[in-house]
């Protein structure tokens, strides 16, 4: 199997399903800056936030938000799934079982696996471009009509890489 062909379907699959959700998204994100998505501990306000940390889940791409105020303490009532209204995950279980049936049918030569293995590398960074790029676009929309103006990160779950959010 071609891997550049395998690795355009899958990122085109997953930009279709990306371009599905984009308003649920952004609409989700609006309700967050109005105070309404995330609860927060009794002590704390929406006043009280200084950011929004956004996380996403390295294999079902689930993105989850927590809110910190200045001194860094999470002040939200644990972490809230983004889009826990549409489905339960964003990277579609098609599409996953999809790629699972793909490594089964690869083969198990060395030169198969190592095929397979750059395949994987490929597309694992391609998720990460792909989905940083839309959540951005995400934010930028739906900070367009409001007032919110705290900051944001966006990081892959349990790294310390991240995206700052405009």
């Amino acid at each position: 199997m071609e891997i550049e062909k395998q690795h355009q379907y899958f990122i085109q699959a997953l930009n279709n399903r990306l371009c599905l959700l984009q308003q649920n998204m952004v609409a989700n994100l609006k309700m967050l800056f109005e105070g309404d998505y995330l609860p927060l501990k009794n002590e704390y306000s929406f006043e009280s936030i200084e950011c929004f940390y956004f996380e996403y889940m390295y294999d079902s791409l689930d993105i989850v938000v927590w809110a910190q105020d200045i001194q860094e303490d999470v002040i939200s009532i644990g972490a809230k799934k983004m889009l826990s209204d549409i489905s339960d995950s964003i990277f579609s279980k098609e599409l996953d079982r999809a790629f699972y049936d793909l490594e089964e049918q690869w083969g198990e030569t060395e030169e198969e696996l190592d095929a397979f293995d750059k395949l994987t590398e490929q597309l694992d960074q391609s998720k990460d471009e792909i989905l940083t790029k839309w959540f951005v676009e995400c934010w930028i929309e739906a900070k367009k009509d409001s007032a919110y103006n705290q900051r944001g990160f966006f990081s892959i779950h349990d790294t310390i890489y991240r995206t700052c959010l405009p």
